[in-house]
């Protein structure tokens, strides 16, 4: 926003931007780019051959863990919860799929993108509150994996006890059982 008001308000104007991470992947970069206004750009990466004799070796190794014991039940009982989401936005077809493992949060911002520039009239309402609350959800899930139960359980605690949260939400909340055993 405020490199197009400099264009609107400016005639002359250089920008210089650096970023070491600029995005995670080229789309996301191009939208930098767009935004910014760039005409010129060098990325480099660290296999990029002028960067290469500067980074050191580096071993990933990764750990896939088993979701077990009461992770692994809070793990099912929320897959649950957000699979009913997802099915109610399939019914819409605002969604691509009512598989509630292949969905995200950011799925979901995307998809609301979409059916908001689709669609119009009086049928957004109740599409509208069903993205809101299962962005919202699907953030607390999120948190389950990232960084445990207990993150997972005060995001939803927050969301219940903000002021701005809709009565959707609480309304999800209250008349779902599995949600309802989740949180006690």
């Amino acid at each position: 926003a405020g490199v197009r008001e400099l264009v609107v308000n400016s005639v002359k104007f250089r920008l210089l931007a650096l970023s070491a991470t600029p995005g995670d992947d080229l789309s996301a970069v191009q939208e930098v780019i767009s935004n910014l206004l760039i005409s010129c750009i060098e990325l480099r990466t660290e296999e990029s051959i002028d960067v290469l004799p500067y980074t050191h070796h580096k071993k990933v190794e990764k750990y896939v863990l088993k979701l077990d014991g009461t992770l692994g039940e809070v793990n099912v009982k929320f897959l649950n919860v957000l699979g009913g989401i997802a099915k109610r936005l399939y019914s819409h077809k605002a969604v691509y799929t009512d598989d509630a493992k292949k969905l995200g949060r950011f799925q979901l911002i995307k998809a609301r993108e979409n059916f908001r520039s689709s669609v119009s009239g009086a049928f957004i309402g109740p599409v509208e509150g069903e993205f809101a609350v299962g962005i919202s959800l699907y953030h607390s899930y999120e948190l389950l994996y990232s960084s445990g139960i207990r993150s997972c359980y005060q995001s939803i605690k927050r969301l219940l006890s903000d002021g701005r949260s809709s009565s959707r939400l609480h309304s999800e909340v209250v008349k779902n059982v599995e949600l309802n055993q989740i949180m006690a």
